[in-house]
């Protein structure tokens, strides 16, 4: 298997929103038109905020994007920024036109006030600013230490860069062990009531969103 690790490109953003539906939608009921606006509307957000973005090509098939990271460490120019902002607004207001697509939007609303709740609870001194946005591999080459490699390049990259830390949030959906496996800490967590009529099984608990932070260094201090 031949491996490719690049830079983001424009070529490559219908192979990442394949991954994202891959990742998060496939237990959904969305329409599929739903199901690819999210997917341009997530893809859009992280283009407007995330200044680092990094996809893994396997060779052998064509360069097919087979994995991919997002962080954020510093901030996007503000033309950049504004671009995507604008893209996003509009895949925003066609969603609220359809019952589908205001229910994505309320998850993804309570989604962030979770999130935002969790952040907000860290002590002041232990506020890291990097985070790991999003990070996911093609289900057919996960244990091929592919997603290792995605995440060491980003902690690398951040200590270079002289930060001290890095932060992500995940939930009990995802696989949370394998940050805990690459030395992150759990430092809060929350349980999150989307208050959707069966979204639940009879019995099934609410979900946990959790937040955690990575030390860059030996030393206990966070930039």
């Amino acid at each position: 298997m031949n491996i490719i690790y690049n830079d983001l490109t424009k070529s490559d953003y219908g192979e990442v929103k394949r991954l994202i539906k891959q990742a998060w939608f496939n237990e959904y009921t969305f329409p599929p038109r739903i199901i690819e606006q999210y997917a341009n509307g997530y893809l859009y957000m992280y283009l407007s905020e995330l200044d680092y973005c990094k996809v893994v090509k396997d060779a052998d098939t064509n360069n097919k994007v087979i994995g991919f990271i997002f962080g954020r460490c510093n901030k996007v120019n503000i033309k950049t920024r504004l671009k995507y902002k604008a893209k996003l607004f509009f895949v925003g207001l066609s969603l609220l036109f359809t019952k589908a697509g205001r229910r994505g939007l309320k998850i993804n609303r309570i989604t962030n006030k979770a999130n935002k709740a969790l952040y907000n609870a860290l002590p002041n001194k232990n506020k890291p600013t990097c985070e790991l946005v999003l990070f996911i591999v093609d289900e057919d080459y996960r244990g091929k230490a592919i997603g290792s490699k995605l995440e060491s390049d980003f902690c690398k990259h951040l200590q270079n860069s002289g930060k001290r830390a890095v932060y992500l949030y995940t939930d009990t959906y995802s696989n949370y062990g394998f940050y805990e496996r690459r030395g992150y800490e759990r430092c809060g967590e929350k349980e999150v009531d989307f208050k959707m009529p069966n979204e639940l099984k009879e019995g099934e608990p609410l979900p946990k969103y959790f937040i955690y932070v990575k030390q860059l260094e030996k030393q206990n201090w966070i930039n």
